[in-house]
């Protein structure tokens, strides 16, 4: 006796998705977990600060990079790959390039400027920025 094959499930998104040539980044804050542990009786301190130091970067993002999604100290970006791409590609560069000049700014800034004696707020300099950049395909939803 033979047994056939069930179908695969199928789901409407699936359907309505479109394959696309990306480059997707994440624009990630080193040191985040262990600043946010080691500075757990300061919390509304580091957050504040942390949320200071996202938004800098946020501001810098300009088309064709678009955030997809925010998740605790982690920007998700991505831009679509098309016929203008060798145009793009340098103003990327440079984009992200950025995000790296006013994040060190105003964590300078927030380092030299600051009064207050807690931990969180002493140790905002050992935090830094980290970009990762990759391309290919990725599934866009409807």
């Amino acid at each position: 006796m033979t047994t056939a094959t069930p179908p695969l499930p199928t789901t409407p998104f699936i359907h309505k998705g479109e394959l696309k040539q990306v480059l997707l980044a994440i624009a990630d804050i080193s040191g985040y977990t262990r600043y946010m542990t080691q500075n757990r009786t300061d919390l509304l301190h580091s957050q504040v600060l942390l949320t200071d130091l996202t938004q800098t970067i946020l501001k810098e993002i300009e088309f064709p990079l678009q955030v997809s999604k925010l998740e605790g100290d982690a920007i998700f970006l991505y831009a679509e790959l098309d016929d203008s791409w060798e145009e793009k590609k340098t103003d990327i560069s440079r984009r992200i390039l950025s995000f790296f000049e006013v994040f060190t700014e105003r964590l300078t800034e927030l380092a030299e400027s600051n009064m207050c004696p807690c931990t969180a707020c002493k140790k905002v300099a050992a935090l830094r920025l980290k970009v990762i950049v990759h391309s290919g395909e990725a599934l866009f939803h409807r």
